[in-house]
């Protein structure tokens, strides 16, 4: 339940895809407590590689599901930490609509929301922004600073919690 707590409360402070009351919790699951890292301007795809070497020593070993916002990254960027580790199944989280997996990481700028509500079990949030994306680096900057504001809110809630 702790990831639907998480979700709904993003949920009600992002009304970009979802009008606020409107309830989409699909999944009555005892999840772990959401985990987050925060890494503000990336400098390239290295920041990228050390914060996903840290999900995965939390994730622990098995099927990991990786979504990331095309917004925010490139697939190549992606890839090339899928084919170094061989731990992912990798999509594009618009891509995921409907669908679950046990353990779900979601990297990007905050944009989709909807990509936190598929985790059954275990959801870790990398926010950041920076790299080249289908966006420019002002509009990731501007998404990057309205979501983090509503993880920092949620951590206070202990809806989620610092991956350090």
């Amino acid at each position: 339940r702790r990831i639907i707590e998480f979700h709904s409360f993003m949920l009600e402070k992002d009304t970009v895809y979802i009008q606020p009351g409107d309830k989409h919790i699909a999944s009555d699951v005892e999840g772990d407590s959401v985990r987050w890292m925060d890494l503000g301007k990336v400098a390239g795809s290295q920041d990228i590689t050390k914060a996903l070497d840290k999900v995965t020593e939390y994730l622990g070993p098995g099927d990991i599901t990786f979504l990331h916002e095309l917004e925010c990254t490139s697939s190549s960027q992606i890839q090339e930490y899928q084919h170094k580790t061989g731990k992912w199944t990798t999509m594009d989280g618009e891509l995921f609509y409907g669908m679950e997996a046990d353990r779900v990481v979601y990297l990007g700028c905050g944009l989709s929301v909807e990509s936190l509500s598929r985790a059954r079990i275990k959801l870790a949030v990398i926010l950041f922004w920076g790299l080249e994306g289908f966006h420019s680096i002002d509009k990731q900057e501007e998404w990057y600073n309205r979501h983090k504001q509503h993880y920092k809110e949620a951590e206070k809630k202990s809806l989620v919690l610092e991956l350090t």
